[in-house]
C-alpha cells in the first residue's frame, strides 16, 4: 500500500494573512481526491491551531488512519501541482499535471507516504466529487446535529452571500450583486410557493445592507458562529451557495438539494439530480420531493 496526506490545516493563510476556512478545507480535500484516483490510502491530516474547533465538529477524524497508525517506509514531499483552480486554465494543463503526479506515485516505494506541499488547490479534481461526497456525508452526519434555527414542516432554504472581507472594488471576481440572490429567491418563491418556504440568509454586515432581499419569508443571520452557519447550510432542504469556498464546503455535506453559482473550478462539472446550476434548476423535481 502507498499513502498520501495533505498538510495539517490551519485556517490563517500565511499567503493571504486572513482566515480562510473554506479555502483550507479544499486544500485538505486535494489529498482525498488524489487517493481515490491513484489507489492510495488517505492519511488523516488534523485541523490544528486556529482550525482546531473544526476537528471534532466535522467528525472527519473518525474516517481515516492517522500517521501514528502506519509505519511508512519513507515520507516524500511533492510540490503543489496546478490542477487548474482558475477557470481560465485549460484541461490540457490539468491532464499534464495529473500525469506528472502519476509519475511520483509510480516511483513511490511500497509503504511510502506522499506529503503534499502547501496550498494544493483541487481545481479540476472536483469533477470527481461523487467519489468522495458519500463518505464525507457519512462521517459528518455520524452524530445528531442541532439545527434549531429551522422549524419542522415546510422548506428551509439557506442562502450564503459572501461579504465581510471582500468588496466590489477590491474583489470583483468574487462579488455577486444582491440582484443575483433576489432573482434566485423570487424564482424559489414563485415555483415552490412563498408560504411553503423559509429563507435564511447567512452573511456579514448590517441589516440595511440587505434591504433588497426584504420579504415576508426571508430571515437574515448576520455574523455569529461559522460552525453554526456550516451546520445550518449543511442541513437545509435547499442550499444556495455564494461566491465562496465556505458555502461550497457545506455543499459537500448537504444531503438534500444545492443550487450553486460557479466559483472558478471549485465545483468543476458538478451537476446531478440534487446539485443544480442556478440557471438550470429543476423546479419540477423540487416540487415533487419537497412539497408533500
Amino acid at each position: 500500500m502507498k499513502y498520501i496526506r495533505s498538510r495539517p490545516i490551519e485556517f490563517t493563510d500565511p499567503d493571504a494573512g486572513r482566515s480562510s476556512s473554506g479555502h483550507k478545507f479544499h486544500n485538505w480535500l486535494t489529498g482525498l481526491y488524489l487517493s481515490k484516483l491513484f489507489d492510495l490510502e488517505y492519511i488523516y491530516s488534523p485541523f490544528t491551531q486556529d482550525a482546531e474547533r473544526y476537528e471534532n465538529f466535522l467528525n472527519l477524524n473518525k474516517g481515516y488512519k492517522k500517521i501514528a497508525d502506519i509505519n511508512p517506509t519513507g515520507i516524500f514531499n511533492v510540490p503543489s501541482f496546478e490542477f487548474c483552480h482558475d477557470d481560465s486554465l485549460s484541461e490540457e494543463i490539468f491532464k499534464e499535471n495529473l500525469n506528472r503526479f502519476n509519475q511520483y506515485v509510480e516511483m513511490l516505494p511500497e509503504g511510502g507516504l506522499i506529503d503534499l506541499a502547501h496550498n494544493p488547490f483541487p481545481g479540476m479534481l472536483t469533477q470527481h466529487y461523487e467519489l468522495i461526497i458519500p463518505e464525507l456525508q457519512k462521517l459528518y452526519w455520524g452524530f445528531d446535529r442541532n439545527t434549531n434555527l429551522y422549524e419542522q414542516g415546510g422548506i428551509n432554504v439557506a442562502v450564503h452571500i459572501r461579504r465581510g472581507d471582500i468588496s466590489l472594488n477590491g474583489n470583483p471576481d468574487r462579488w455577486l450583486d444582491l440582484t443575483h440572490y433576489v432573482n434566485i429567491i423570487q424564482n424559489l418563491n414563485r415555483e415552490l410557493g412563498r408560504n411553503n418556504i423559509k429563507i435564511y440568509v447567512f452573511s456579514e454586515g448590517r441589516y440595511e445592507d440587505f434591504e433588497d432581499l426584504a420579504d415576508s419569508n426571508v430571515y437574515l443571520v448576520l455574523g455569529g458562529s461559522d460552525l453554526e452557519a456550516v451546520q445550518h447550510m449543511s442541513a437545509a432542504d435547499i442550499l444556495v451557495t455564494g461566491q465562496s469556498s465556505f458555502s461550497i464546503m457545506a455543499a459537500y455535506f448537504n444531503k438534500n438539494f444545492t443550487i450553486y453559482t460557479p466559483l472558478k473550478n471549485f465545483m468543476y462539472k458538478w451537476g446531478n439530480d440534487k446539485i443544480m446550476h442556478y440557471k438550470n434548476v429543476n423546479y419540477d423535481l423540487l416540487r415533487e420531493k419537497l412539497l408533500k
